[in-house]
């Protein structure tokens, strides 16, 4: 596959890539574009950094012949510490750049920058302008582009931060439920439980009265009780007591003989 050629657009792009986590800026000026004269470099770098404070200007050359006829960037150096040309592969020998110049080339197909001449460092007091320019007309910019070119980015960072809520909501809704719905069934437990034990006291009553015990009577003792049932003991017999229990019995008998009779009819029937 026949490589792409590579453009001062495909440069500037890698140089803004190269440095990313700096001030960079493509086509920064030296002053306003009306009144006097300036220069314009193709690129121009400062590290965010107080101990690494050198500043770097490209100049981007894809031509030959444009290389060999720009003298201007010369003009470049009183606003950098280092100054780099920044061409395809092979436009510029090394030897044949001053001491002052680097240079940086692109990989054959122009995805990453190789450097093949590395520049001097000069000590330069960069003029005011410059900074004066990047403040005033090129930051708010920068920074405006940025947040136009990430509005999609951040536009699915809101999206995916409401699925996150959303999913979180309806897991928490989910527990709270669950934990809504094991209290009820607890508190319906309770209830069925008070409520035999209720009736169990209901029954308790029914039969103290028919002792002739007052069960609403406050401090009844166990002991009064205990004696009133042993007091209708010894009034009843205990012989009686045996025949009522037999009388029960066949009682029950007689009831069960019945009822199977009752259901064999249906049978037949």
């Amino acid at each position: 596959m026949k490589d792409p050629k590579i453009t001062a657009h495909m440069i500037s792009e890698l140089l803004k890539v190269k440095h990313a986590n700096d001030i960079y800026l493509p086509e920064c000026k030296t002053g306003p574009s009306m009144g006097s004269h300036h220069f314009r470099m193709d690129g121009w770098s400062m590290p965010k950094s107080w101990s690494k404070d050198a500043v770097t200007a490209y100049e981007i050359k894809v031509s030959r012949s444009d290389f060999l006829q720009d003298e201007k960037w010369r003009s470049y150096l009183i606003y950098c510490n280092h100054f780099y040309f920044v061409t395809p592969p092979g436009l510029i020998n090394p030897k044949e750049l001053p001491e002052e110049a680097g240079l940086y080339e692109t990989s054959k197909n122009g995805t990453r920058l190789f450097i093949r001449k590395k520049s001097v460092y000069r000590t330069q007091s960069i003029p005011e302008e410059i900074f004066r320019y990047v403040l005033m007309w090129r930051i708010d910019k920068q920074y405006t582009n940025y947040w136009k070119a990430n509005a999609k980015e951040r536009l699915l960072n809101w999206l995916e931060t409401q699925e996150e809520d959303r999913n979180f909501g309806r897991a928490l809704s989910g527990k709270i439920r669950k934990k809504v719905e094991e209290r009820i069934w607890k508190v319906a437990e309770q209830n069925e439980t008070l409520e035999k034990r209720i009736k169990t006291y209901e029954e308790i009553k029914i039969f103290l009265e028919n002792l002739g015990i007052d069960a609403t009577r406050p401090y009844l003792s166990k002991w009064e009780v205990q004696k009133k049932i042993d007091l209708i003991n010894e009034l009843i017999p205990q012989t009686l007591i045996e025949k009522f229990k037999d009388t029960q019995s066949n009682i029950s008998r007689v009831l069960a003989m019945i009822e199977d009779i009752e259901k064999g009819q249906r049978e037949i029937a």
